[in-house]
């Protein structure tokens, strides 16, 4: 689903600048002063204290175009290789959330006292929790394993974690000089712990195992990316690439016979200063940037959904009345239903080429017809086509009547 800044137009979302690299490089000096550079040149050679011909110190087009052209290559290269971690990360940390869901099924599903499986669900939670805090370190007083007490005391406040257990992981963290991702390993190992005291079968604590393994490594990786940042001396040679020729640009376009000159030069710098900026921001994605990742909603979401798991009062043996009886089978070139049925207010709904589509759409258009339905099919006796799951269509009631 795209973004609204995606939908909004060219202009729109041109002139929006808040959130954008724009408004970090404009509270930055580094442009004001190569702008004044450009500046200077252009009022010295304009009022005569400097003529480049004379010197002999004029930069050719084509000498302009080959820098330009090199540094585009360099900060596309860098660009393209950030934003692949980024994506990267972001796919592993769906990884670790979506298996911790997993994780928690199976807990319910197979573990049968209920004290353990709350206790399970915490675990793992404080797990996610931790590896977050982990992976975005906070270096105040009484941090221990680059977590900070506040954030130690908001596991203990939400009863995932108890005093005693929160002091052991400080110990084990303290006491070996962990590197950060140990504490939620900890909490993993816990975990098994638990599941073998639970009595679990050996064959369905080796797939207990393996589910572990997976969410272990989908962490390691994301350390590991994290560790791996880009080497020093291509910083560095890029960062040196990215000032020479901007002081070089600034001279040319300074030696040019237009005041436009200046404008065009300052767009210059603001696209090359915003692509490595842009590239500074992907790089760690685990902070408050617009570019971050939304940590806390992943977060409150997996929390959400491991608890409504934990304690779903569906039962198994309550299956639907008789009355339901076997799927309809759909027509060739006919559709089970209109997947864009939720379109209607955006005006773009797809052209519908038959009347099970238009009826559809007349009822989508109908709440109260909808909610009769539904009251209907909660009481099949009450239902005139009782054995019809989808009453919606006139031509499907036919059928039944017949």
């Amino acid at each position: 689903m795209p973004e609204a800044y995606e939908t909004a137009g060219v202009l729109a979302t041109a002139a929006h600048l808040n959130g954008s690299v724009f408004h970090t490089l404009l509270c930055s000096p580094t442009v004001y002063v190569l702008t004044l550079v450009n500046v200077g040149t252009m009022a010295s050679v304009k009022y005569g204290y400097f003529d480049p011909e004379e010197s002999h110190l004029q930069i050719h087009p084509h000498h302009s175009a080959m820098l330009t052209g090199l540094l585009s290559f360099f900060l596309v290269f860098y660009n393209s290789k950030v934003f692949a971690r980024y994506e990267k990360l972001q796919a592993l940390m769906k990884d670790v959330s979506e298996s911790t869901i997993v994780l928690v099924a199976m807990v319910k599903r197979h573990v049968q006292s209920k004290d353990a499986c709350q206790h399970l669900l915490r675990l793992l939670l404080a797990g996610n929790f931790i590896f977050y805090f982990e992976i975005s370190p906070d270096m105040t007083p009484g941090a221990v394993g680059n977590v900070s007490q506040e954030e130690w005391v908001t596991l203990l406040n939400l009863k995932l974690l108890s005093a005693t257990e929160i002091m052991s992981l400080q110990g084990h963290v303290t006491e070996c000089h962990a590197t950060p991702g140990h504490a939620s390993f900890i909490l993993l190992h816990w975990s098994m712990l638990l599941l073998m005291q639970n009595h679990v079968d050996s064959g369905r604590l080796t797939q207990f195992e393996q589910r572990f393994h997976v969410l272990r490594d989908h962490q390691a990786d994301v350390l590991a990316l994290l560790e791996l940042s880009m080497p020093f001396a291509y910083v560095h040679l890029l960062s040196f690439m990215l000032v020479v020729t901007m002081l070089l640009l600034a001279f040319s376009f300074g030696t040019a016979d237009s005041y436009v000159s200046v404008m065009i030069y300052f767009i210059v710098q603001l696209v090359f200063f915003g692509v490595r900026e842009l590239s500074v921001s992907l790089s760690d994605p685990f902070g408050v940037d617009k570019v971050d990742f939304p940590a806390a909603m992943w977060m409150t979401s997996v929390y959400n959904r491991c608890n409504a798991i934990m304690n779903d009062v569906w039962d198994p043996n309550d299956r639907p009345a008789a009355g339901f009886g076997t799927l309809r089978k759909i027509e060739l070139g006919r559709t089970v239903f209109d997947l864009q049925m939720d379109a209607l207010d955006n005006g773009d709904r797809p052209h519908r080429t038959s009347s099970y589509n238009q009826k559809a759409t007349n009822d989508i258009q109908n709440p109260n017809r909808i909610a009769s339905q539904l009251d209907a099919a909660g009481n099949p006796a009450e239902c005139k086509y009782s054995h019809c799951q989808l009453k919606n269509l006139s031509e499907h009631e036919k059928d039944c009547q017949t």
